[in-house]
Parts: C-alpha cells; sequence; structure tokens
C-alpha cells in the first residue's frame, strides 16, 4: 500500500466522525459556531488553507436565524498524520469530479428530463412501505438527516427494508437513499450513489434502482 493511501485510511475514521458531528444546515445558515467547528475539523485534518479560510470566515460573518450551535473542538484529530500538499495533489488528480462539467444545470433542467420520460409526477416524493397509499410527499418526512445535497427526489417502485425510500438527484449525481424506520432517532442510510454522464445516464441509472437492480 502506498503512502497516499495508508494517510487516507487513517484520517477516514477522523473525517468521519468530525462530518457527523457537524450540522450542514446551519453551516449553510451562515451559523458562525457551526462554521467554526468546520474549520477546526478542516484543519485538525491538515485540509484547511488561508484561501478557505478566509471564504469561511466571509461566510459565517452573514446574517443567520436561530441559534448558534455548540463549540465542539476536535482537539482528538491532532496526532493524524498531515496530508501534505503533494498527497492533496494526487488526491485531486485522482478525483476527475471537479473537472468535469455537470450535466445538468439546475433542478429545472433535471424535472424536464423526468418529464421525457413521464417520470416528473413521481418527483418529490419518495416510496413509504408503512403507508397504504405508498407514497409520501418528501416534505412530510420528519426529518432529513443523513441525506446528502441534492435537487430532486423521485419515489421509486419499492423500499429494501420496512420504511422509506428515495432517489435523490443531483446536478451529477444520483442516489438510492433509504430511511428504514418510522422512528425519528433513526437516519437515512444512502445504499448507493452514482455520479452520471448524461440526462440518458441519469434515467438509466433512475430505472435500475426504482426497479431494484444493481448499478453499473
Amino acid at each position: 500500500m502506498n503512502r497516499l493511501s495508508d494517510v487516507v485510511l487513517e484520517n477516514a475514521d477522523a473525517l468521519l466522525s468530525a462530518t457527523k458531528s457537524i450540522d450542514f444546515n446551519k453551516v449553510l445558515n451562515h451559523d458562525v459556531a457551526e462554521v467554526k467547528k468546520l474549520k477546526g475539523a478542516l484543519k485538525s485534518l491538515q485540509i484547511s488553507g488561508k484561501r478557505l479560510d478566509e471564504s469561511l470566515d466571509k461566510y459565517a460573518s452573514k446574517p443567520i436565524d436561530g441559534s448558534s450551535g455548540s463549540n465542539e473542538s476536535f482537539d482528538s484529530l491532532d496526532d493524524l498524520p498531515p496530508l501534505d500538499d503533494m498527497d492533496m495533489a494526487e488526491l485531486e488528480a485522482a478525483d476527475g469530479s471537479a473537472s468535469t462539467e455537470a450535466p445538468f444545470g439546475n433542478k429545472d433542467e433535471i424535472m424536464a428530463a423526468l418529464a421525457v420520460e413521464g417520470l416528473d409526477g413521481r418527483a418529490g416524493m419518495v416510496y413509504n412501505s408503512l403507508s397504504d397509499s405508498r407514497t409520501l410527499p418528501f416534505g412530510q418526512v420528519h426529518h432529513r438527516r443523513g441525506v446528502p445535497r441534492f435537487d430532486v427526489v423521485v419515489a421509486p417502485d419499492f423500499a429494501p427494508v420496512s420504511g422509506m425510500h428515495g432517489v435523490f438527484i443531483s446536478t451529477s449525481e444520483i442516489m438510492s437513499i433509504i430511511l428504514p424506520s418510522d422512528n425519528a432517532s433513526a437516519d437515512w442510510q444512502v445504499l448507493k450513489r452514482k455520479p452520471f454522464n448524461s440526462s440518458e445516464e441519469m434515467i438509466d441509472y433512475l430505472s435500475l434502482i426504482s426497479a431494484g437492480f444493481d448499478l453499473p
């Protein structure tokens, strides 16, 4: 195993722990304390920089609504081996997503592609095995914990477990995500996620996930 792989593996658990402790909805709402937590996590993992710090400072300075959140520290990450500049360059080179143009520009373009296939009627809904109607508007689900950023959610034809199942679509990625219980303490779980390069590919992946097939 090469040096970069060793470093990535050693940081993986810490990165997962850090991201779970951050409320990104508060970050999006310019919560000063939550942005500070994000900066602390990035700094501890040695993936912060002057330009990023300045951007986060400006982001946190915007007006916010609601509470300011907590000030949880990340001292337990201090002993992790840093990702140096060469490591970061290799990681960025390996991740082609940064230089790939998204197939869709916004939610409206995704909806237009769904409408062509007659699937727009399922948009905004999730499959709900606990309901007689088998569907539920996503806006009525009691929480969104565990759901990554997305633009459109589409109800598939089934749920792999008792609970809810949605196909969540962004401008460049499709995700199969379940809520395995109606218990308010349960979080949404990502089962599958895959980037796509065209609207046709997105529709193909949507059809496969909706019918319960694996993605290529």
